[in-house]
């Protein structure tokens, strides 16, 4: 069990095709593109984009457990179903903490109360959002992952708190 665990998380953090590569630095760093030359273009859904906007700090360290219960799909059913409860619960409270904090930022942006964005304008943010959290995954574990609209928005109707307060004050913690 263990080793089948190792190796999976290696088949990310290990890369052994350029497709690896570009999952890998996708993950990280951005896109990473070989013809007609090699270049790395920086930004997009990368894990700082997505799952951890700030400075890793010890009470950050539950972010990288979500990484790793999507990089792990254990072969043991009854295991499978712990890790799959989990990953669920994860997804969603990554997904929540990325659309408050796009919420927010979209707030400062354009000096706004975010009280007052328009259905349209949440639905948007909603959507890059969730492109954004879809992208992500499509770099960790190879494949796109359909997400629920419903995950990012939660039970809690927190987009009405005030545009100014930190986004760092903001997070949820996964795990």
């Amino acid at each position: 069990m263990l080793d089948d665990y190792i190796d999976q998380v290696n088949q990310l953090l290990r890369p052994k095709t350029i497709t690896d590569l570009k999952y890998l630095l996708q993950a990280f760093e951005g896109e990473l593109s070989v013809e007609p030359e090699v270049k790395l273009t920086l930004g997009g859904p990368t894990f700082r984009q997505v799952v951890l906007p700030g400075e890793l700090q010890p009470a950050e360290w539950p972010k990288y457990r979500y990484m790793l219960l999507e990089l792990w799909k254990p072969t043991t059913p009854e295991l499978q179903t712990v890790i799959d409860a989990d990953r669920t619960q994860a997804r969603a409270a990554v997904a929540q903490s990325l659309y408050r904090r796009r919420l927010a930022a979209y707030c400062e942006e354009n000096r706004v109360d975010a009280a007052t964005l328009t259905a349209a304008v949440k639905s948007d943010i909603l959507t890059r959002s969730k492109d954004m959290h879809e992208g992500f995954l499509a770099a960790v574990v190879g494949k796109k992952v359909p997400l629920d609209r419903k995950m990012f928005e939660g039970n809690n109707q927190r987009e009405a708190a005030p545009s100014v307060t930190s986004t760092d004050g903001d997070e949820v913690e996964v795990g």
